[in-house]
């Protein structure tokens, strides 16, 4: 069992770094023997867990008690979590079962579909939410396999900002999923990074036609030379897909993110200091 279970203890420095690590790192810092990761995804997802075990049972104590049992069900069984589905789907299904266990009134999960959904953003809204990162969400981006986190060290302008760190390549940086229906965009990022030589940065946009790899399109624009710890702004506009894309291309998956100018694996001579983003617009182009 992880003593995170038993003590419900978490230092206030682990709660800040982890701030803004995605529910994947986390699981598999916690096969890994991590009890904290396990503290925090429990206090990642307590509230909407018991608010689920307690509509079933419709008792506080009852829900608390069906709560610590799924916790332990589900750390037994994190090697069988996949990540096809959101982690959060995944533990609202065994919170579900072990209420319903314990006496509840079992919920049925049919089928649900759509087909043909539309979103009318007006010209102008910022499809960032958390623009600035005040709100320490990291909903909507990756790191391409390094470390998202929301920073209060460094920002452009309130007191956060989102940063990747520990990459082990050039080309992978700060990355904001893009809507997959057929736009134009205004995208400005401010980013710096915090290298002791000088770097170029890129900001960059990458796209999925239906049924074909990704596709790294041409940057949509480049600062060179730039000082470690100096925000500069990197901004254009960026067709999704671009002009050039196959013909009939239909996105699976697109993002905007920025990335070292140079290329290479991080060692052995290549510098690859951590990526900051702040203060992110993302437009319709009118």
């Amino acid at each position: 069992m992880p003593i995170g279970i038993q003590s419900r203890m978490q230092t206030a420095h682990t709660a800040r770094s982890a701030a803004g690590e995605d529910d994947r790192a986390l699981v598999a810092r916690i096969i890994g023997g991590d009890s904290a990761a396990f503290e925090i995804l429990m206090r990642r997802h307590n509230g909407a867990l018991f608010r689920t075990a307690r509509a079933i049972l419709r008792d506080d104590a009852d829900a608390e008690d069906a709560l610590q049992e799924a916790y332990l069900a589900a750390y037994r069984n994190l090697g069988a979590f996949r990540g096809d589905a959101r982690l959060s789907t995944w533990l609202t299904r065994i919170v579900i079962n072990q209420a319903a266990d314990d006496g509840g009134t079992p919920v049925q999960f049919p089928d649900i579909f759509m087909d043909d959904v539309v979103v009318q953003v007006t010209d102008g809204h910022n499809l960032v939410g958390n623009s600035n990162f005040e709100g320490a969400f990291t909903d909507g981006w990756t790191g391409g396999g390094a470390s998202v986190i929301i920073s209060s060290t460094i920002a452009k302008s309130g007191t956060h900002s989102l940063s990747v760190t520990g990459r082990t390549t050039t080309t992978v940086g700060p990355s904001y999923a893009m809507p997959i229906g057929a736009a134009e965009y205004n995208v400005v990022f401010n980013a710096l990074h915090t290298g002791a030589s000088m770097h170029g940065l890129v900001l960059q946009s990458t796209y999925t036609c239906l049924g074909a790899t990704t596709t790294v399109a041409v940057p949509i624009t480049t600062v060179a030379n730039l000082a470690g710890n100096t925000w500069t702004q990197l901004g254009g506009t960026v067709a999704l897909p671009p002009p050039d894309a196959p013909a009939g291309c239909q996105l699976t998956d697109a993002a905007v993110s920025v990335r070292q100018a140079e290329t290479g694996t991080c060692g052995g001579g290549v510098e690859c200091p951590d990526l900051f983003v702040d203060d992110v617009t993302i437009t319709l182009k009118q």
